[in-house]
């Protein structure tokens, strides 16, 4: 466990900014703070739960507002990074003796896929790559990793253009699913940004996170019979789905028993500035 006076939360909700330190720098924390958060690959929104104890009066009345943007940062001291962003969802605070405890939830880019709809019509010869950009803008989230991805070339099973043209009238998220699957992607939404991965392949392929024993790795993987690795390491803000790691564990006469490379599939991000938990846990495909 790592030592609790390092640990740092950040909360910027719609303009209200709460630290869970005082300015001063290093020390106990000033507000308890925990939170769970889940990433997955899956078109679906990420969620956020944060759990605050014993916030001012005024910032728990402000934190009723649904809809407010919401950015949490974790880390260490003097050391945090983005771990979620997205849009408050519930807001509220409740006695429990002589603590307050306020609870949010939000979920990352929920009022454009919940609400959002799409009316674009492609003339016949538009190229896949402009509809799919055109696409990702009007579902009104950032374009992320698209022009990356585009600027490697289209799957081999892509079309590269609509002979014959196509009109999207519906929900965004459906109309836009349509797109991204004729380019041959899967696509997921990261801190308000749209990202497309190829069919098994990773973000940012030359980037590699090794994960081991003393270098942030907790305990032993679990392998489940689909092939799916379970592996928990200190919180590691780099560690994202669609990321690439290489899990080396249970090492035993100078060799590592588990030795592979793997695409996150799904993330929980759980810590704590009260103690316990302070993790990154990843479930893992192999490659």
């Amino acid at each position: 466990m790592t030592d609790l006076i390092d640990r740092e939360v950040l909360i910027n909700a719609g303009g209200l900014r709460i630290a869970s330190r005082s300015k001063s720098g290093r020390g106990k924390p000033i507000l308890r703070v925990s939170f769970k958060i889940t990433k997955t690959l899956q078109k679906e929104p990420n969620v956020a739960e944060v759990t605050i104890w014993n916030l001012a009066q005024d910032s728990r009345s402000a934190l009723q507002e649904k809809g407010i943007l919401t950015e949490i940062e974790a880390g260490y001291f003097d050391n945090t990074s983005l771990i979620f962003k997205g849009d408050l969802d519930y807001g509220a605070t409740t006695r429990d003796g002589a603590d307050w405890i306020t609870t949010l939830q939000s979920s990352d880019g929920s009022r454009q896929y919940r609400s959002s709809r799409i009316n674009l019509s492609f003339d016949k010869g538009t190229a896949m790559g402009d509809a799919l950009r055109t696409a990702a803008e009007a579902m009104g989230l950032g374009l992320g990793n698209i022009t990356d991805e585009l600027g490697k070339g289209l799957p081999r099973e892509s079309a590269t253009e609509f002979v014959k043209g196509l009109v999207l009238s519906g929900r965004a998220p459906e109309q836009f699913d349509k797109i991204v699957k004729r380019a041959g992607f899967n696509w997921s939404i990261q801190d308000g940004q749209v990202q497309i991965t190829r069919a098994g392949g990773v973000v940012n392929p030359n980037e590699v996170i090794v994960l081991q024993p003393g270098s942030g790795l907790i305990g032993s993987p679990e392998r489940g019979e689909d092939g799916i690795v379970k592996a928990t390491a200190l919180l590691q803000p780099e560690l994202l789905p669609g990321k690439k790691v290489q899990i080396r564990a249970v090492k035993r006469d100078d060799k590592f028993e588990v030795d592979g490379f793997y695409r996150i599939e799904k993330l929980d991000i759980v810590g704590d500035t009260g103690g316990g938990e302070w993790y990154s846990i990843i479930e893992a495909k192999p490659l």
